[in-house]
């Protein structure tokens, strides 16, 4: 293979621009309209096919692809974390369904339950909304603020045990995966209560987020749907 040098063909569209809308305008855009239509582009295009190949290229790529991959550990756990108020939380990534925007929530008549906020459409199925918050004793944030800084309130969608619950968090923050070392046990100063629904809690970004048993919060659900 040889190596063809074009100067016009490197330079054209990047001086000119695709559209053709600077000045001077190419006069091949009065025909192509745009730097794809036109066979300077295109030979540019395959001269990266024709270009020398550096030495060591294949024998570097030949090693690496080669290589025994890296074993993930199979002691690793993927967790979403989210923020409530003040406080960050996570769930098994594998419950998670979707992730929605905030919507109203339909009150329910006679309920009075502060932990059932109403009912809400997701995904086309109406569902009852919990308040998580309420669940844990986590105190409203100031939502204001959120969407100054650009983060939004979402409705997450989990599944346990075959059953789907809504909730709304004040924040996602991602997923993490992490080894069953990295857990610490729950800190003798949370709620009786609270702890009760906790696995442990891990140290992501600085924060301390508290690990949710999903078996017990889908119990919890269910009582209080059952209220």
């Amino acid at each position: 293979m040889s190596q063809v040098e074009n100067p016009v063909a490197v330079t054209c569209w990047s001086t000119i621009g695709v559209w053709g809308t600077q000045t001077p305008r190419c006069e091949k855009l009065r025909e192509v309209i745009h730097c794809r239509n036109c066979s300077i582009y295109w030979d540019a295009g395959r001269e990266v096919f024709d270009r020398i190949i550096p030495d060591g290229y294949l024998d570097q790529w030949t090693k690496t692809l080669a290589g025994v991959p890296e074993e993930r550990s199979k002691d690793t756990q993927s967790i979403i974390y989210f923020r409530l108020g003040g406080e960050w939380f996570s769930l098994s990534s594998s419950h998670f369904v979707e992730v929605s925007q905030i919507k109203s929530a339909h009150k329910i008549p006679h309920r009075s339950s502060g932990f059932i906020t109403g009912l809400v459409n997701v995904g086309g199925s109406i569902r009852p909304c919990f308040s998580l918050s309420d669940l844990l004793c986590v105190a409203n944030s100031d939502e204001k603020v959120q969407v100054k800084n650009g983060i939004y309130q979402r409705y997450l969608v989990v599944k346990i045990n075959e059953e789907d619950f809504v909730f709304p968090v004040d924040e996602v923050g991602g997923v993490y995966r992490y080894a069953s070392s990295e857990l610490k046990q729950v800190p003798s100063t949370v709620e009786k209560d609270k702890a009760s629904l906790l696995l442990g809690v891990l140290e992501i970004d600085g924060n301390n987020v508290a690990c949710i048993d999903a078996q017990k919060l889908s119990q919890a659900f269910e009582g209080l749907a059952n209220e």
